[in-house]
Parts: structure tokens; sequence; C-alpha cells
């Protein structure tokens, strides 16, 4: 019994590759014959005259009767058949019977019969196939935009769509060199979210991403070295640009983001870690409320002075809790921790906060003392990486934004995609995933929860390459972004060693739906069976022919076994499959196998595309590493750097800054003396260096050291950037709150002439007219 695949098995199938070859040759062949038959006499008259003029136009008189010509030779062939002898129809007769017997007793005798498809009908992939796929959209080799799944024939089969796919690669198969880095240097119409454990891939991509777009390469573990320039990104969670407004989108986001930082482990008792999320819920409800939506002068009570300025974030969470709980303590009290949440409680409900900050605190209060430190205590430790300096910085702040993964354009308008480099160490993978789960989850729900076409986004795709994706906390982007993502441009580079280590991580039947969600499974060399087994199962199994023979001897003694004996054939259908785990498990170096969505039955069998074999490759992953920030990013992060230094100075010294608007100033009213000022105003494009030079001091004389500083809040880009304009240029680097139009109040600075209301409109007016010269 055979137990070859179909292309190499004497018992499959007939050999369809040669009949059809045989029935071309022979049409041609015939097509030949026709014309020469035709053209003799054409050539007879040449060989008799030789080539004259005459008997050429003879040749071309003749041509247009050769139609004629056929239709007279078929006529007298069918005359002389009505008047042939009955004899010659008897013979003809004869034999096709003996032809037709012939061709039956061959058929019979073919040991290759048609095999009908009993057991299976699994066969690797042909042309047909491709066709068939291509028409469905699922992938191409002339057509394909996304993914380089491999080599048929010497040309890239691609996705035609943003389909996702898992890769199943034990280390050293190939599967970086061979289609992580293909698939990146070759897609330069999308956006990347590289998960990169090496860091190789940075290293080999980086630089060509760079010259098509800009590229981030976020490194938790990282320190900036701003002497050398050298600055990493920062991202921040609870960052403005990453949060979604108060309501129900912010609710859902802040659970997703909870889950994720305090996971639930399925040997463990889940009362403690489902009161710990309930708890950290409600503190990043009332953070965020507080620090990014909030306009109260006392928001920055409670928070250690470094805090004060800056956005929400989880290493400022860690320091309002640790700080809270120290002054509880210090109140004293039967359950001082208590009344640190009774407190924060009751500022919610003052200002307005999301109820269900309210809610997560009032339960935390509520809960017995002990069970409360056991719930903190859970907390805090899930956040512990947070306690890290380097990550302090890293997640303080975002540099970026999640929209700008659509796509950035660059001075001729034109779109180009972002890369994001999640680079991890080896040794850090394991203390820092949390955070790249945290960034990927959030991601995922930004991009696929947003609408692509609103027209306030770029029009890019974009692939999330997570190498090493068991190593990564369980993602619910994983699980459920390549079937959602499909249609909102979002797609998935799953890599795993094995299908057993991601049934550890996620359980057999969230595995089985990442096969399901997944359209393409990319094969490398196997070194799991459990997992070769069931890559096996999932191909198939085929049909082919059992031939069995037996002798029969009759009678006893040596003459009756020569001459009386039988022979017994028997002909059956039995099942194998086209790859078997041993097949799969001994997959040539350079080889490697797709199952594309519908058609599992179909393995295609592919060449690996190594990047260093392929000259356009290699001359792409050419040039040194990107830096880890565009450089425009990194020019105005180290402005902002000199800023916070310019600002700890001040602090120090207790000079203040005023910001007002031309609508500021307008509401003031017209005092005595206000024509001289106004004539100085230039309608509204006030800027600070209008104001520069030596008249700050003749203020600083008059007013205690209070600085005025006059913008156009139409002309910047909204009030955060006209706080920094103005720490940037006056050098005087503390703003103590937002400023709400068109007042001027500054509540939470020591104002003048009063402590904690808004200058009068006489005295900005006075300190107008002294700034620009006008008289009182």
């Amino acid at each position: 019994m055979s137990m070859l695949a179909h292309g190499t098995d004497p018992y499959r199938l007939w050999r369809w590759r040669p009949i059809w070859s045989f029935v071309v040759t022979a049409s041609a062949a015939t097509t030949a014959l026709t014309i020469f038959a035709l053209a003799l006499p054409a050539y007879a008259l040449l060989a008799s005259g030789g080539v004259r003029r005459s008997l050429v136009l003879q040749l071309l008189d003749y041509v247009p009767t050769l139609p004629s010509l056929l239709t007279y030779r078929l006529t007298q062939y069918a005359q002389w058949q009505a008047t042939a002898p009955a004899s010659f129809f008897v013979a003809a007769a004869i034999a096709l019977a003996v032809g037709a017997l012939v061709g039956l007793r061959i058929a019979l005798a073919n040991p290759f019969p048609r095999v009908p498809p009993i057991f299976g009908d699994a066969r690797f992939a042909r042309a047909l196939d491709f066709a068939r796929m291509e028409r469905r959209g699922i992938a191409s080799t002339r057509c394909g935009r996304f993914l380089h799944l491999g080599l048929v024939g010497g040309r890239p089969l691609r996705a035609m769509e943003s389909l996702s796919v898992l890769v199943v690669a034990p280390p050293g198969s190939g599967k970086t060199a061979g289609f992580v880095v293909p698939t990146i240097l070759e897609s330069d119409s999308v956006s990347f979210v590289v998960h990169d454990l090496k860091p190789e891939i940075a290293e080999l991509t980086s630089a060509h991403r760079a010259r098509i777009g800009p590229v981030w390469i976020l490194d938790w573990a990282a320190t900036d070295e701003p002497d050398k320039a050298l600055l990493y990104p920062r991202w921040n969670p609870l960052s403005p640009g990453s949060m979604p407004a108060a309501g129900a989108q912010r609710d859902l986001y802040i659970d997703r983001l909870v889950k994720v930082l305090i996971a639930e482990e399925g040997h463990q008792d889940p009362f403690w870690p489902r009161k710990a999320q309930a708890l950290l819920t409600g503190c990043v409800q009332f953070l965020v409320a507080r620090i990014n939506d909030g306009t109260d002068a006392n928001r920055w009570n409670g928070l250690p002075p470094h805090w004060q300025g800056e956005e929400a974030s989880l290493p400022m969470l860690l320091d309002w809790l640790t700080e809270g709980q120290i002054a509880a303590r210090e109140r004293g009290g039967a359950d001082p921790l208590a009344a640190f949440f009774a407190a924060a409680i009751a500022e919610a409900k003052r200002n307005n906060y999301p109820y269900r900050a309210v809610q997560e605190l009032t339960d935390a209060m509520s809960t017995a003392d002990r069970t409360r430190d056991g719930v903190l205590t859970t907390l805090t430790g899930a956040l512990a990486i947070f306690r890290n300096e380097a990550v302090r910085a890293r997640t303080s702040a975002s540099d970026f934004s999640f929209a700008d993964l659509r796509g950035v354009r660059d001075a001729k308008g034109r779109w180009q995609p972002v890369t994001i480099y999640l680079r991890t160490r080896q040794e850090d993978a394991r203390a820092l995933a949390v955070i790249n789960a945290l960034f990927i989850d959030t991601l995922t729900a930004f991009l696929v929860g947003g609408d692509r076409n609103s027209g306030t986004t770029g029009p890019l795709d974009v692939c999330f390459a997570l190498d090493e994706l068991p190593q990564l906390p369980k993602l619910d982007a994983a699980l459920t972004g390549p079937a959602v993502g499909r249609s909102k441009g979002v797609f998935f580079l799953l890599i795993a060693q094995d299908l057993k280590q991601l049934e550890t991580k996620y359980g057999a039947p969230e595995t089985s739906a990442l096969q399901t969600s997944c359209a393409f499974t990319v094969v490398f060399n196997q070194n799991n069976y459990d997992t070769a087994k069931t890559l096996s199962d999932r191909v198939g199994q085929y049909t082919y022919v059992k031939l069995s023979t037996s002798d029969r001897e009759r009678g006893t003694g040596s003459a009756a076994q020569l001459t009386q004996s039988s022979v017994h054939r028997s002909r059956s259908f039995e099942a194998a499959p086209l790859l078997k785990p041993q097949d799969l498990m001994s997959i040539p170096h350079g080889l490697h196998y797709v199952l594309v969505q519908g058609f599992n039955d179909r393995p295609v069998q592919v060449r690996t595309p190594w990047w260093f074999r392929d000259a356009r490759l290699r001359a792409r992953a050419r040039g040194k590493q990107a830096a880890p920030m565009p450089e425009d990013a990194t020019n105005a992060a180290l402005a902002a750097r000199q800023q916070r230094a310019n600002l700890r100075r001040a602090q120090a010294s207790g000079e203040r800054i005023y910001v007002a608007t031309p609508a500021d100033l307008e509401s003031f009213g017209a005092p005595a003396g206000w024509g001289a000022v106004a004539a100085r105003l230039h309608g509204n494009s006030w800027t600070v260096r209008a104001m520069a030079g030596g008249r700050f001091e003749s203020i600083d004389a008059m007013r205690g050291g209070a600085r005025l500083v006059v913008y156009d809040r139409a002309a910047l880009k909204d009030l955060e950037t006209a706080l920094n304009l103005a720490i940037a240029e006056a050098d005087c680097d503390f703003v103590s709150d937002r400023v709400q139009a068109p007042t001027l109040a500054v509540a939470a600075a020591p104002l003048l002439p009063n402590q904690g209301a808004a200058i009068d409109p006489d005295t900005a007016a006075l300190l107008l007219m002294e700034l620009f010269g006008g008289e009182a």
C-alpha cells in the first residue's frame, strides 16, 4: 500500500496533466498537418516553375479558393460514400467495435483508476486553486497587497485584503528572516506596531521604515541621554490624547485597561483580583476627572510637587495612593484609610465626577479594613512596575497620538505610514509585558472603535506584528481583533512557537477560535507532535486505492503446488492524511506551508522568502537603525525638557505668570489711558515677543514680581500651547492653572493684589499701560 501524497502516489488518480498535454500536442500537430496538406499544390507549383512573379500572383489567386476547394472535397467524399459498397461500412463497424473492446480492456487493466473522494479529497494547491483564491479576494500571486506569505513559482503569494495570519514556528525555523522581515520591508502603505523581543526586527527594518515615515521605538526600560540628543518616546494610557471623553466609551476604555493591569489567573481565587479591579477603576475614574477634566484650584492637593501641571498617569495614581495613606495614618483614627476614601468620595460628589468613581470608592470604603488592605495590596502589587524610575518617565505623558497610526502627511501632503516598535530585551520581557499588552489592547480598541471614513484620520491600514505572542499577557486584541478588524483596516501577524504554547496562555477553546479568525496559518518545521497532529487533521485526508494480491493453492504435493494454484486480486478504497505529523516535523529548511481560509484541504507549499537572498530586500535593510523618535519630535521634547527645568527653578523662586488674551482684556472695558494701549495691540496678534525687554523689570518693581503675558487664543492650538510658549519665552516657569476666558482668573496662584481672586480690570489696565508705555 502506498502512503505517498497524491502528487507521487501511483494509486491516487489518473495522471491528468500528461493526458491534457497529449491532447494539446495532438491538436497542434493535426492543425499543422492540415495547413501543410492544403499548401501542397503551392509547393508543387513553386517547385516546378521556380519563384517568379507570375507564379506568386497565381498563388495569391489560389489562397481565396481554399474554402471552396475544401467544400468540394467534402462533397466528393459524401458522393463516394453514397456509392460505396456496403462491405466498406461493415469493415468500419468491425474496426470501431474492436477498438472499443481494446480500449475497454485497457481501462479495466489500468491500475490508476479515478478514485472517488470517499474519505476526503485533500491535495496540494494548484493553479486552479490560486485562481479561485484570487476570485474570492483572499490571496493572489499577481495582485496581493498585504503580507509576504511565501514564494510560489518564484512569485510572492500575498493577501488581497487586511486579513490576519497565525504563524506557528519554533525557534530557529526562520520565521523572522523568512516571514516577518520581508513582510515589513515590503509593506510601504501599511503602518506597523511590532512587538520586538530580540530585538533584531527593529535593527533590520527601522532604517527603511524611517525613510518612508515616522518611526517610534518604545523601550520602557530605556533612559534618556539629553546631552547626546537621545530621547525615548513616552506613552501614557491616561493621557487626554488616549482617553475617550467622559461617558460610556471612557468607562469601557478604563474597564479594558484595568483587566489588563490586574489579570485573573485561572488557578487563583478570583475574589481578590476582581475587588482590586473595581478599586482601580474607581481610582482611575477619580484621578482622570480631577486632573485631566477638572479646574478646581485644589486639584493638586495630596500630590508631590513634581506632578503639578502634569496630566493624570498611573505613576501619579500610585503616588496619590501612597501620599493619601501616609496622610491618613498621620491623622490617626479608628480607620484612617476609610477616611481617605471618604474625602475622595466627598470631592467627587462636590465636583460632579463620574458616578462610577463614587460607586467604586464607596464600595472600597465600606469594605472591612483587613479586606480593604488585602485589596489595596493586590492593586499596588499589580502596579509595581510603575515604581521603576525608567518606566515612570516613559509612562507619565504621551509624545504621539493613536490617530497617527492611520498615517501622517509629509511636506507634499502625501500619507506616510507610522511604525512603532515595542522593543523589550528578553531579560525584561516578563516584567514589562503588562505595559506592552496595555498598549496593544488600548490601541486596537481605538483603531477598531473609530470611524475610519470620518475624515479625521488617515486612510492607511494598520498591522500588529506580535512576535512571541504567548509571552504577553492574555490579549483581548488577539482574540477579537482578527475577526472585527478586517472591515476597519486592522490586521494581525500573530507568532507562536506551537499551538500548545497558545493553549497554556489562552485555553483550548480560545486557541481554536483564534485559528478560526485568522485567514492564514503559516506552518514552519514543527517540534511539537500535538501541534503537528492538529495541523495534519486540519488539512484532512485523501482517498487512495489499495491493491491486494494473494496466491491460493490447491491439492498436495510438490507437483500440485506447481500446477494447481490461483491468484486472487482485490481492490479497496483507503484513507491517508495528506500531511502526516511526521511530514510537518521534517519540513525541509527553506520551505513552509500556508493554510488558506476556505482552502484548508488545499495547502500551499511555498519557498521561504529569505530577506538576505533577495537583492531588493537587502537594499531596503541597509542603513543605520532609526533613532527612537523622529527628529522634530526629539527637538520638541528637548525644548519641553528645558521648560520643565525652568519651571522647577521658577517654583523655587516663587514667581508667577498671568496669561491673558485680547478677548480677556477687551472684557475689562476702557479705563482712563486705555487708548494709548489699544493703539499698540495690532488687532488680535499679541505675542510674548511684543513684550520682551526691560519693561518686565519695571512691572516686577511695581507689582511685586508678577508678570503679565498676553496671547491671542485663536492663533494658538490650545491653551496648553499658550502656557508652554509663555514658559519658553518669559523664562518664568510656573503656571498654576488653566485660564478660563474671558476672565483672567489664575485661581491657585497668589494673585495681585488679592489672594485667590481674578485680577481686577483696573490693575490689569495699569499693568498693560506700564508695559506699553501708556498713561494711567
